[in-house]
């Protein structure tokens, strides 16, 4: 694989246009300390207008005929993970992005999959969930069929400490997040699926100054997650009945 300057993938857009194909973004773990030290190459700082909402590190490369760059957030707080960009595989699975780009640096882990990118027309049959830490599973892969989540899973299993398994997709639903005060509550989000409210509600609490229950109302999954601290503390199954409208405003995230 080679490493590109800035002005060099720069010069690639001006002289093709754009890169062939269709972006295709994976979120993997990363050992940013020794991917600093392994590549040795300086990144680019990107401005508000390329990254907004926050600026961030990125390089370029070049596996073979395929071009891709890594994004690396300017906050040290969040330099466990990367985010890949390159072009969706023409032919097999979506997932096997993570084979043909198995020359990245040993510091990018592509066994330790937070999300791969799917096509938003694709039938979703089943997903890949992984535990997180924070106490509460994730999907990190839509599946188009359970051969397709299953080729993910055995390839994932070959070399990891993080534990994934495969089942069926959350059903869509209302699912809202309550800030718990000495008065009362606030509901101060919905959202549609549940993995993205309880991740919220762990970011939302992280500083240790708010208790936040997120539950949905109009799904058939009755779990309700008490978040503290910056991870699920509990999970409680309610009774089969819509939550209460929010004593004040409610807002969206």
């Amino acid at each position: 694989m080679d490493w590109l300057t800035h002005h060099e993938w720069l010069a690639l857009l001006d002289q093709h246009g754009h890169l062939p194909g269709q972006p295709h973004e994976l979120h993997l773990g990363i050992d940013a300390t020794a991917f600093l030290r392994d590549i040795g190459i300086a990144p680019h700082i990107t401005d508000y207008e390329e990254s907004y909402p926050a600026s961030l590190h990125r390089w370029y490369a070049r596996v073979g005929e395929l071009y891709l760059t890594i994004d690396l957030s300017a906050s040290p707080a969040d330099h466990d993970a990367c985010t890949v960009t390159t072009r969706l595989p023409l032919d097999g699975y979506p997932w096997e992005t993570l084979r043909a780009i198995e020359q990245l640096p040993n510091s990018i882990d592509l066994h330790d999959v937070w999300h791969i990118e799917t096509p938003d027309d694709s039938t979703v049959t089943h997903v890949v969930i992984r535990e997180d830490p924070r106490g509460f599973d994730s999907p990190v892969y839509r599946a188009s069929s359970k051969l397709d989540a299953n080729s993910l899973l055995d390839y994932l299993r070959c070399d990891s400490q993080v534990h994934y398994a495969v089942q069926k997709p959350d059903p869509d639903g209302n699912w809202q997040v309550w800030e718990h005060h000495d008065d009362g509550r606030l509901c101060i989000g919905n959202y549609p699926n549940r993995s993205s409210s309880v991740a919220l509600a762990c970011n939302l609490t992280r500083d240790g100054s708010k208790t936040i229950r997120v539950s949905s109302s109009n799904s058939p999954d009755l779990r309700e997650y008490l978040v503290a601290d910056g991870r699920v503390v509990s999970v409680s199954e309610r009774k089969a009945e819509q939550c209460d409208e929010p004593k004040s405003r409610s807002h969206r995230f």
